[in-house]
């Protein structure tokens, strides 16, 4: 569970609420575009969609016994649960179509947001074929410098 203590020392989590209140409250590091500015919508929009799609889809593959009272109905939630991924990556990859990225003209956290759900994807391999513009904008950041050195600490994808 991802947690951030904030600096009176109280927690907070949920993933996608983390980074909005990272990039507000550090305007000039430009992690998502301005509040005053169009492309603001783009990326609420498409973090909050990541954090209430894609990400519980995760959680219903890689713990599918939570998600049902029966035994023998773990492979139908998990098969439930990549049928969902592969729709939100496809979501994603139509609106990618002509972008570099999903918020505006530059890199945001909802790209590095993106980055990690897809390294998640249980069945990663097919997604250079099956979301070509989602495969372009990871391939990007997989080559980018502060990406390289988290992947190295935290061997999200094969380097």
């Amino acid at each position: 569970m991802p947690v951030l203590v904030l600096p009176d020392g109280r927690s907070m989590t949920e993933s996608a609420a983390i980074c909005v209140l990272l990039a507000e409250r550090h305007p000039d590091a430009a992690l998502a575009p301005a509040a005053n500015t169009p492309d603001r919508a783009d990326f609420l929009r498409w973090m909050f969609f990541m954090s209430s799609v894609i990400y519980p889809a995760n959680l219903r593959f890689f713990y599918a016994d939570r998600y049902t009272a029966d035994a023998g109905g773990v492979d139908a939630v998990k098969q439930a649960a990549v049928s969902e991924l592969d729709r939100s990556f496809a979501i994603l990859d139509a609106a990618l179509g002509g972008r570099d990225w999903l918020a505006g003209d530059r890199l945001s956290l909802a790209d590095i947001y993106l980055v990690m759900l897809v390294a998640w994807h249980p069945e990663v391999a097919t997604v250079p074929t099956a979301w070509p513009n989602v495969e372009r904008l990871w391939a990007n950041l997989r080559e980018h410098r502060v990406m390289k050195r988290l992947n190295a600490s935290h061997d999200m994808w094969p380097a």
